[in-house]
């Protein structure tokens, strides 16, 4: 008669550390995988709020408001600014981005153009030229500076989304024609 083999369940000893092994896989796997895409919903929300951002200078400088009215370029108020622009990046009609001015628009520099920088076939600039004074005995006075100035303005637009918190700085210069009592008030 054969005595019966007992087994000493090795094989089961190896199957569950296997088992265990695969599961620990499988998890680090699911995490790495979570990682990558809230770090690609970070890149959206923030390109988003880049986008809305650079949207925002460009309404900002196809506008005169932005130097005859420095601190109050929009004529609408999102939250308590006029220099605040509420954007609905997902199209509920609720704002997702507020884009700010801030510092308002700033003149950098400013300088009054004579009347020889003028291009007199263009209807803007020959606006701006100054006719020759009359002297005494009919004789024309030489007049120099005309009647406006190129100024160069730097803007500067931050946006917050206001459900994610992502956030952008996006800074704009620009140069403009301006009549020369703009520069007086809003030009060192």
């Amino acid at each position: 008669m054969k005595i019966p083999y007992r087994q000493s369940g090795a094989t089961l000893l190896v199957a569950m550390i296997m088992l265990v092994l695969i599961t620990l896989v499988v998890i680090n796997t699911v995490n790495l995988g979570s990682g990558s895409i809230q770090t690609v919903s970070n890149m959206q929300y923030r390109s988003e709020v880049t986008a809305a951002a650079e949207e925002v200078l460009q309404e900002t400088i196809s506008s005169k408001r932005f130097f005859e009215t420095p601190t109050t370029v929009f004529g609408t108020v999102c939250g308590s600014s006029y220099n605040a622009k509420c954007i609905d990046t997902n199209g509920d009609n609720v704002p997702d981005v507020t884009v700010a001015l801030n510092p308002p628009p700033t003149c950098v520099q400013a300088r009054v153009l004579t009347n020889a920088d003028l291009n007199m076939s263009v209807k803007d600039d020959a606006d701006c030229a100054t006719p020759p004074a009359q002297e005494a005995f009919g004789m024309a006075a030489p007049t120099n500076n005309s009647e406006c100035a190129r100024s160069m303005w730097e803007i500067r637009a931050e946006a917050s989304d206001l459900v994610t918190q992502a956030s952008a700085v996006a800074t704009q210069g620009v140069s403009v024609t301006v009549p020369k009592n703009s520069v007086d008030t809003a030009c060192p």
